[in-house]
């Protein structure tokens, strides 16, 4: 029987990122599971939840069966990496039972390589707490350096960053003393931007 083989993850925790396999970028604060293709043939599982407890993941075929399933201690977020390059190529369901025994799925289309789209830039924000304290993830395939701006709802840049680094990175932005109803992020590299708004 073939099987899954993880590692462990060496990029971000706790943070909000979203994108499909198809490389269309989706962020949504409330998600709780990120699906990231970063590499071929591999899949970065990020869990945006913070709650104390164990995480069950399990991934299943397209028939329904359990390729592989493991339990993860969480404690503020993790990222686990899964490497499909022994399945058979094809459509599978990671399957997430959250502390509370709730879940969430998220489907991949597990392509050959000459299918295989490049992911490029990814990135998301996450509402840690209700004083303007926001988690900001970033994966990226090249070594381009990210520029990070932040913005009001008037449009007034109210901080910017340039962060260098091969992969990407997770950064923490305590936002609590300015009078803003909303903010807007824009991470950006050589080739693309990805926008996302606070609230």
């Amino acid at each position: 029987m073939k099987t899954l083989t993880t590692m462990a993850a060496l990029l971000i925790a706790g943070a909000s990122v979203y994108a499909n396999v198809n490389g269309i970028t989706t962020v949504d604060p409330k998600k709780s599971v990120a699906i990231i293709q970063n590499v071929q043939a591999k899949y970065k599982l990020v869990y945006l939840k913070e709650s104390k407890g164990t995480v069950r993941i399990d991934i299943l075929n397209e028939a329904g069966k359990q390729v592989h399933s493991q339990s993860v201690s969480n404690d503020g977020g993790f990222a686990q990496q899964f490497d499909f390059s022994s399945l058979p190529y094809g459509m599978y369901t990671f399957e997430v039972t959250h502390p509370d025994g709730t879940k969430i799925a998220e489907v991949v289309n597990h392509l050959k390589p000459e299918k295989a789209v490049s992911t490029g830039l990814r990135a998301g924000v996450l509402d840690i707490n209700d004083n303007n304290k926001f988690r900001l993830a970033v994966l990226k395939s090249n070594s381009d350096p990210i520029n990070v701006k932040i913005y009001d709802e008037q449009n007034r840049l109210l901080h910017e960053d340039v962060i260098a680094g091969d992969e990407g990175f997770r950064k923490t932005y305590d936002l609590k003393n300015v009078k803003a109803s909303s903010f807007r992020f824009e991470v950006s590299d050589n080739n693309s931007t990805v926008t996302m708004f606070s609230k």
